[in-house]
């Protein structure tokens, strides 16, 4: 199925604000699988996110953030994310989205332009935790600069 995002980023340097759209065509999918059909539809997910740096001193700067995801038909879910980055090489922090999951994570400056990380997830929910016992995640960021 083909798809289109949108989105406008506004960086200052020191907060940022963000509102996207990374779907905006709404699909519907059919799939057969034994005799029986299951349809589905992707509707539309909109993203409102913000963040300010606070420099605490020479080493320290806490980067609290929020987003809120929006999707019709389904509750607002919104994301608080606060990171400690340290020395500008390491970070560590924490995220709480309402009234579903946990997370924690740590992420390492390979070198200036790379950084690897680390995130696990768990859920807050009772019928998924018996399920799942979190999700483990690695992942790469890029930087570009100028």
């Amino acid at each position: 199925n083909p798809n289109v995002g949108v989105g406008a980023y506004l960086k200052h340097e020191k907060y940022y604000i963000s509102l996207s759209a990374p779907k905006i065509l709404e699909t519907k999918r059919a799939r057969e699988e034994e005799g029986i059909v299951t349809t589905a539809a992707d509707r539309v997910h909109m993203y409102l996110s913000g963040g300010y740096d606070f420099r605490l001193n020479s080493t320290l700067e806490l980067k609290p953030s929020v987003m809120l995801r929006y999707v019709h038909g389904a509750p607002v879910s919104v994301d608080f994310t606060a990171l400690m980055n340290i020395h500008n090489n390491f970070e560590i922090g924490a995220a709480y989205r309402t009234d579903e999951a946990i997370s924690g994570l740590a992420l390492i400056k390979v070198i200036d332009w790379f950084d690897f990380g680390y995130a696990y997830e768990s859920s807050l929910r009772s019928e998924l935790q018996n399920a799942s016992n979190g999700t483990h995640e690695l992942f790469v960021r890029f930087t570009l600069k100028d």
